[in-house]
């Protein structure tokens, strides 16, 4: 996704109309604030990057896996008043050694192994 090799044709219109649905639900749900849009809008490829990741995280736990995110105002621990955890989003990158596609279902399997891991009963 963010290699030197531009994005053309359906794949880009695909990928573009993605954005749109993590960015557009970031703004549903109270993320986007000055400075995630800030960051949307950086030349800096890395603030780019962890800004759309957090849109992402935050539109995936919702559709996926049902856990409604909020954005987190104030210092503390890993839980805020609530109860509810904390989820912080890096987005480091790390530059592919070959052509590697990871598919849907992988990303399914892994974040439902997560929920279940994070969701069972002590």
């Amino acid at each position: 996704m963010f290699s030197d090799e531009p994005v053309k044709g359906n794949a880009f219109r695909a990928l573009r109309a993605a954005w749109w649905a993590y960015i557009e639900h970031a703004d549903g749900v109270g993320l986007l604030d000055d400075d995630l849009r800030q960051r949307l809008t950086n030349e800096d490829d890395d603030a780019f990057r962890g800004a759309l990741a957090e849109c992402q995280t935050c539109w995936f736990f919702d559709h996926k896996l049902g856990i409604h995110l909020r954005r987190h105002n104030g210092a503390g621990g890993d839980f805020d008043n609530g109860a509810q955890p904390r989820v912080e989003v890096k987005a480091p990158y790390v530059p592919l050694e070959a052509d590697v596609t990871v598919s849907h279902e992988a990303h399914e399997s892994a974040a439902s192994a997560a929920f279940r891991f994070f969701t069972a009963p002590a």
